[in-house]
């Protein structure tokens, strides 16, 4: 959350300094998350060039990765491990 503000060190400034694949999966309802992060995510990734996937899991809530929270999605969630997982593999073997 806060990944990006109108701050001086705000998160989102550092993007051009990235150097790997970035994989960025978002609740379709999240309180955390405003309504500008996620396009400026994605504009300002993807103006820098970096390889990216960005998704929005439609149906869900803040925290659907996690078994234990209310807000759980058993087929979301495994599909953003099942995901991060072959990132991994894409990059680090």
């Amino acid at each position: 959350t806060r990944m990006v503000t109108d701050k001086d060190d705000s998160p989102h400034k550092l993007i051009p300094n990235i150097q790997g694949e970035v994989y960025l999966g978002f609740a379709a309802h999240d309180p955390y998350v405003e309504d500008f992060v996620v396009p400026t995510l994605e504009q300002d990734l993807n103006a820098a060039g970096i390889n990216t996937t960005l998704l929005t899991f439609e149906g869900t809530e803040h925290g659907f990765c996690f078994p234990k929270r209310p807000a759980y999605s058993e087929a979301d969630a495994e599909k953003v491990w099942g995901d991060l997982v072959a990132m991994y593999r894409r990059n680090l073997s």
